[in-house]
């Protein structure tokens, strides 16, 4: 499961680990599915949990082979609109484990690690 979410249809969030990975690269909330649950659902539970965002739609965009430097996934993509009161930027919990740090960029500058960008094409369609 990956999320794009945007505030405003013109802001994309992304984050990066302010610790532990510095070589994670910058991302896009995203996740497996839990048993019981359907895409939809999956997608706004990664949102909540990656992020503290909480959203009340997601948006299937399509289903597409995405891959980094070790393994070939196949990705379900989903946009999510957030808050307009959503701030620029914050840090997150996440996992237990992680932290964090959550920024909204132009959309049309967005630059995704491990090829999450993939249909980011099909998002600006949407919008």
């Amino acid at each position: 499961m990956l999320c794009y979410i945007t505030r405003n249809k013109k802001d994309l969030l992304v984050f990066e680990h302010t610790e532990d990975y510095p070589d994670a690269g910058i991302q896009i909330p995203g996740g497996g599915l839990e048993e019981g649950e359907i895409l939809e659902q999956a997608a706004l539970r990664e949102c909540f949990e990656e992020t503290g965002l909480q959203v009340s739609e997601a948006v299937y965009l399509g289903s597409q082979e995405y891959f980094d430097d070790i393994t070939t996934q196949m990705g379900h993509f989903f946009w999510l609109e957030a808050p307009l009161e959503t701030p620029d930027s914050w840090e997150h919990f996440a996992e237990e484990k992680y932290i964090y740090g959550h920024r909204f960029v132009p959309l049309d500058e967005a630059k995704i690690s491990w090829n999450m960008d993939i249909l980011l094409p099909k998002l600006k369609e949407k919008l």
